[in-house]
C-alpha cells in the first residue's frame, strides 16, 4: 500500500467531516476506488500539544502579526483567523495543500488572546470539517477564553460552509453568523473501513499480521472486520458523539437531544437560526462590519 502512515490518519479513524468530502478524499488516495464502508456518528476530542517550551527553545519561532505577519492578520485592532478547507490535527502555522491544523489555530488562538494591540477575534470559517483528534478541544479552549468567559470577544463568520468539526470551532465563539447561502451543521462523527486486500493481490503482495494480544490491530485493512471488530469501533464513536453533542449543546445553549435529533444533518442559513445553530444571517463582509463596531465600542 503506498503512504502507510497517510491511510493510518484516513482510515479506521473517527473523523468530523462532510460525507462527500471523505468520498472525495478516500477515492483521490486509491485513485477512484470506491469506498469500503462509511458510517455516521460520533467524534474524537484528544489534547492539543502546547508548544510553547519548543517555541522557547527555538524549535517553532514565530512572532505577533504587527512585526512579522507570520500568524494572523489585523484590522482595526481584530486578528482575522482563516479556518479554511479539510482541518488536521497538526499543520502548522502556515497551512498548506488545503489544510488547516488545530495546532497552528491552537497557536494563533494563545498569540491574539496575549497580543495587546488585539481587541477581538474573528475566525473566517470556510470547511467541511476534517479529523476528530484536537477538534473539541479547540472547541473548548475557544469558550473559555471568549468574551464571555472573561477573555477579548470573539465572532466566528460562516462563509460558504461551517461543518461538523468546523462548526465544532466557531461554536465556541460569542457570537456566530452565517452567509445566507451557507451550509451548516453535520454535528456528527464518520470513519471509513478499508479492506486493501484486493488490491494488494493485484500486486502480487500479501500482508501477514503477526500479534501478542486478540484485539491488536483491529480492524485493518489486511484481514476479515468481524462483527465484534466493527461493534467496538462503533461502540467508541458512539461514546464520542455522545461528547461531542454534550459540548455543542452547552457551547449553544441548546437540550442535548435537540443537537442529537438532528442526525448530522446540514442546514441552511434559515434553518440554522432557526435551530439555534447561529446567532444571525450575514455575509462575512457585514459580519466583520458589525464586529469591529462592537468591539470599538465596547473599547472606547
Amino acid at each position: 500500500m503506498k503512504h502507510p502512515l497517510l491511510a493510518a490518519r484516513l482510515y479506521n479513524t473517527p473523523h468530523m467531516m462532510l460525507p462527500e468530502k471523505a468520498q472525495i478524499i478516500d477515492r483521490v488516495f486509491q485513485g477512484n476506488a470506491a469506498l469500503v464502508d462509511l458510517e455516521t456518528t460520533t467524534e474524537r476530542g484528544l489534547s492539543l500539544v502546547d508548544n510553547a517550551e519548543e517555541r522557547q527553545k527555538g524549535l517553532i519561532p514565530f512572532e505577533p502579526a504587527y512585526d512579522s505577519g507570520l500568524i494572523y492578520s489585523t484590522q482595526r485592532g481584530i486578528a482575522r483567523i482563516a479556518v479554511h478547507d479539510t482541518l488536521t490535527a497538526r499543520n502548522g502555522l502556515h497551512p498548506s495543500s488545503g489544510m488547516t491544523g488545530y495546532n497552528g489555530l491552537q497557536a494563533k488562538l494563545r498569540t491574539a488572546m496575549t497580543d495587546d494591540k488585539v481587541r477581538g477575534i474573528y475566525l473566517e470559517i470556510d470547511s467541511p470539517g476534517g479529523e476528530g483528534t484536537g477538534a473539541l478541544d479547540l472547541s473548548t479552549e475557544i469558550a473559555s477564553v471568549n468574551e464571555t468567559a472573561g477573555g477579548k470577544p470573539i465572532m466566528a463568520s460562516i462563509g460558504t460552509m461551517g461543518a461538523s468539526a468546523a462548526y465544532a470551532i466557531a461554536s465556541g465563539a460569542d457570537l456566530v453568523t452565517a452567509s445566507p447561502t451557507a451550509e451548516v451543521g453535520s454535528i456528527g462523527v464518520l470513519a471509513m473501513l478499508l479492506d486493501a486486500r484486493e488490491a494488494l493481490e493485484m500486486e502480487g503482495l500479501k500482508v501477514t499480521i503477526l500479534r501478542s494480544g486478540d484485539k491488536k490491530a483491529k480492524p485493518n485493512p489486511y484481514e476479515d472486520q468481524d462483527d465484534e471488530d466493527v461493534a467496538r469501533v462503533q461502540a467508541s464513536m458512539d461514546k464520542m458523539y455522545d461528547v461531542f453533542a454534550g459540548l455543542m449543546a452547552a457551547h449553544r445553549g441548546l437540550e442535548k437531544q435537540a443537537i442529537i435529533d438532528q442526525q448530522a444533518a446540514i442546514f441552511d442559513a434559515d434553518e440554522a437560526l432557526d435551530r439555534g445553530l447561529i446567532d444571525g444571517i450575514a455575509t462575512p463582509g457585514e459580519a466583520f462590519e458589525m464586529f469591529a463596531a462592537y468591539v470599538g465600542q465596547a473599547n472606547s
